[in-house]
């Protein structure tokens, strides 16, 4: 992700596109991979500051089905989807941690495109959107300077094409000391952090339903409990007895108890290490796999991890106060 838009562009040709996105109507965000040219992407929420975004990816709008030259079925719209930097002080952060805090509001949000003089060209007004899934990058020690990105994906129940108009307000840049993933530590039961290799965090999809609210008959989008993807943890060489002997001592009963069912902890760390940006924390872990050798292959430098797969409970994210 480039952290000086306007160095940046002047290194594209002409015809470069900027997007702008803005949720609950006032935000916005500079551009999407576009068919004719390549650009910057930033996205706002509920009236913030313009972030950048690494890709954003529009809604499809199409019908089920054409049949002698007429249409059938109400028009359906596909889903949106952004990617961004969970270091920067963005508004759509908070927009997706309602996700597993009692759910977000459904969100208006508008998407428009940009000459490479920040004109607006055109746009997209995406209404009553809802969070469908939430994915983060893999932490993993080797990856060197890699941002912490993150993937939403939203539904919208309604779209509207506008002309464009005005130009894009000046741009958020991403913080120089921003999250990396290899910059973590973890907080668990027999394990020690320096053991630990990489961790997959567990996908959040929150699950939906289609209802009707008061007087209202049309059944519209909205929230119900989200679904917690499992915790995978890869475990070094160095680690691979005390985790075998935890393997065993939660496992070959059948019977995980209370006293094994454990809440994790992940700080997020600065490059020195010593600062936290930000923690997740996994409420009631407990092991459902694990793996003493996931794959082996001859002729293959260092020697082979074990993973550790666990269900979880629940889900926080807390950035750190700043």
């Amino acid at each position: 992700m480039c952290y000086s838009i306007h160095s940046r562009i002047a290194g594209l040709v002409l015809g470069i596109a900027a997007v702008a996105v803005a949720l609950t109507g006032a935000s916005f965000a500079q551009a999407p991979d576009d068919p004719a040219s390549a650009g910057v992407t930033v996205l706002t929420v509920g009236g913030g500051s313009a972030s950048a975004l690494s890709r954003f990816q529009a809604p499809s709008y199409e019908v089920d089905g054409v049949q002698q030259r007429r249409m059938h079925g109400a028009p359906k719209i596909g889903e949106a989807t952004a990617v961004f930097d969970i270091s920067q002080d963005s508004s759509l952060l908070p927009w997706i941690s309602a996700t597993w805090e009692g759910g977000p509001a459904r969100t208006e949000a508008t998407v428009q495109i940009a000459d490479q003089d920040y004109n607006l060209k055109r746009g997209i007004d995406m209404g009553a959107c809802v969070i469908t899934g939430i994915e983060w990058p893999e932490l993993k020690a080797s990856d060197g300077k890699k941002h912490f990105e993150v993937t939403a994906r939203w539904q919208a129940q309604n779209l509207r094409f506008a002309p464009g108009g005005g130009v894009l307000p000046p741009l958020q840049q991403p913080p120089d000391d921003g999250m990396f993933t290899p910059n973590f530590t973890v907080t668990m039961m027999d394990i020690q952090t320096e053991w630990i290799v990489s961790v997959a965090l567990p996908k959040v999809t929150p699950r939906t339903a289609r209802r009707s609210q008061g007087r209202d008959t049309r059944r519209v989008l909205v929230y119900e409990a989200p679904e917690l993807g499992t915790l995978t943890i890869e475990i070094a060489p160095a680690g691979i007895a005390a985790a075998s002997a935890m393997a065993v001592r939660i496992l070959q009963d059948g019977n995980c108890e209370e006293g094994e069912v454990q809440d994790i902890l992940i700080d997020m760390k600065d490059q020195s290490l010593k600062k936290v940006l930000g923690t997740f924390t996994l409420v009631g872990c407990g092991l459902k796999t694990f793996n003493w050798a996931p794959k082996l292959e001859g002729g293959k430098e260092g020697l082979a991890t074990a993973t550790m797969e666990f269900l979880v409970e629940d889900f926080r994210y807390r950035p750190a106060v700043k």
